[in-house]
């Protein structure tokens, strides 16, 4: 199975990579930050270039 960067596991993983990594798969991103089992936030991002991320804007905006 091909994983790709930031791919759900069903078991905690620690995952460094560049973001410039993620620029092969556009779209909707969240970072789930869990720290002692417990999650401490969420962090929402859009990876796209700047017609997508327009596009995505328009689409919120709606």
């Amino acid at each position: 199975m091909e994983r790709h960067p930031g791919t759900r596991s069903q078991y905690p993983t620690i995952e460094e990579f560049a973001m410039k990594d993620l620029k092969a798969f556009p779209g909707d991103w969240t970072l789930d930050l869990v720290i002692d089992d417990e999650k401490a936030g969420a962090f929402s991002f859009f990876i796209g270039d700047a017609r997508a991320i327009t596009q995505a804007r328009r689409r919120r905006a709606e």
